[in-house]
């Protein structure tokens, strides 16, 4: 008889987002899945405390990383690995596609998308802009470490130290019998998707070229189609 399991699948880190932050990830979580959808992932992922009752809409840090690598892992331990991490890609477009306007208040920067100035600029310098805001939110658990953004001829290039999709978890652990190939953060492409999607109207290609459930030091996405010249 199956037993879900009671903690975590991923151990507690100690680094946390503020509880608006798991707040509006499990809301959209919901508005993918289902409630019912929802209630299921949290079991299996051993976050059962947030069945009946959701994270606060509060700025104390309470929501740690590791539950949404546990979520992650839950989806594909429930769904297997390529639908799991196609709704955990979808709960992450539609928390930034969304819900940014929450987050006003955490980074009053975003308010910046409303702006004539930054309407009227190019799509690659909207780009160029907006990327160091969404890399704030996604590592706004007190990491140490701010990603790092590296502008290339035809691409950008985010390099993330401390990954919330893939923390505690590796290709070839016991957590993770779908590991497979391919990068595990899905969920994080979802939010930069998401996110650019909500600062430019556009959706562009972004493709995790490392991922370190893998073995790699860090994260690194690129993000493809904005490559239209900026202004000088």
């Amino acid at each position: 008889m199956y037993h879900p399991p009671s903690a975590p699948l991923v151990p507690p880190s100690g680094l946390c987002y503020a509880n608006r932050f798991g707040l509006h990830f499990l809301l959209a979580l919901e508005e993918v899945m289902s409630k019912n959808g929802a209630n299921a992932t949290l079991i299996m992922s051993g976050l059962r405390q947030f069945v009946h009752q959701y994270p606060p809409d509060d700025l104390r840090r309470g929501f740690d990383i590791a539950y949404i690598a546990s979520i992650c892992q839950g989806l594909e331990d429930m769904a297997g690995r390529a639908q799991g991490r196609s709704i955990s890609k979808r709960a992450g477009r539609e928390m930034f596609s969304e819900r940014l306007p929450a987050f006003y208040d955490i980074i009053p920067a975003l308010k910046m998308r409303t702006a004539a100035s930054y309407q009227a600029l190019a799509l690659h310098a909207q780009v160029e802009a907006a990327l160091p805001l969404l890399d704030q939110l996604i590592i706004s658990f007190d990491s140490p470490h701010r990603g790092t953004i590296i502008e290339k001829p035809d691409h950008f290039v985010y390099t993330m130290h401390q990954c919330p999709a893939c923390f505690g978890r590796s290709a070839d652990s016991a957590h993770s019998a779908h590991g497979g190939e391919q990068p595990m953060c899905a969920c994080v492409s979802g939010m930069l998707d998401g996110g650019l999607k909500w600062f430019t109207g556009r959706y562009l290609e972004i493709v995790e070229s490392q991922c370190r459930a893998h073995g790699y030091t860090h994260c690194v996405f690129e993000i493809y189609g904005a490559s239209e010249s900026p202004a000088r």
